[in-house]
């Protein structure tokens, strides 16, 4: 929406992650109840409401509807890190905005507009394209690393995207964020690819989200973690890979 908060924060993180509906939002009203700040819908027994409690609350519902999916298969409670990294691979893009392309409002994300995109749970249903989901309560410590191969025999786009829990920055910081894992993905003819849309790794987001075009690309892809500063180890981290 015009009227939503931007980003980035002033150290340069990426904010807002994530966006979701917070317009024309129909909600059923009993009969005879009232909901200030809400409009009428048109339609008996439905106000339209507005703003972030909206958005919000579709968040949770989505988050609260992956969890059980999430813990047949990883046979664990998934984290919050997880759930974050299935969100945010799966985001739909927004760019170029509510004004199309000679007028635009948003740039391919990751923006400070939408984050890494809109809310779609799309992908998180399609199981057939997880090719990898690990959630790591072990963790990693400084200059640690871990490295995972994909094998891509179809599809047209890999995304990977990790994200961790990050332990909290002093209010006056400069940059806030305290430990720094690093993404990187190597391609089958030995091109590096770095998260975030950046051409080097990322010192200040917790959530990296690489995204390659693999169509005619078949072949193991690999993917590689450092702990490039943890100064409170280990830290847990949650990986998702996925092909569409």
């Amino acid at each position: 929406a015009a009227f939503s908060s931007r980003g980035p924060t002033r150290d340069g993180r990426i904010k807002p992650d994530l966006v979701a509906p917070a317009t024309a939002v129909p909600l059923p009203l009993p009969q005879g109840a009232e909901a200030p700040g809400t409009v009428p819908s048109g339609t008996d027994g439905y106000v339209l409401a507005y703003g972030t409690s909206m958005a919000a609350a579709n968040a949770a519902a989505s988050l609260a509807s992956m969890r059980l999916p999430l813990a047949e298969v990883l046979e664990a409670e998934p984290s919050a890190a997880m759930l974050k990294a299935f969100l945010v691979n799966g985001a739909r893009e927004l760019s170029p905005g509510q004004y199309g392309e000679e007028d635009l409002e948003i740039s391919p994300s990751p923006n400070e507009v939408e984050g890494w995109g809109g809310l779609d749970l799309e992908a998180f249903r399609q199981v057939g394209s997880w090719v990898k989901v690990l959630d790591d309560r072990e963790g990693m410590r400084l200059e640690e690393s871990r490295v995972f191969r994909v094998e891509v025999t179809a599809g047209k786009e890999l995304r990977i995207t990790l994200a961790w829990s990050d332990y909290p920055s002093l209010p006056q910081a400069r940059l806030h964020l305290v430990n720094d894992l690093d993404l990187r993905v190597i391609d089958p003819d030995g091109n590096a690819y770095y998260p975030n849309g950046r051409n080097s790794r990322d010192p200040l987001n917790n959530v990296e989200r690489v995204v390659l075009d693999v169509s005619g690309k078949t072949g193991d892809y690999t993917i590689e973690l450092k702990a490039r500063n943890v100064p409170f180890a280990p830290q847990p981290f949650a990986l998702v890979a996925q092909v569409y």
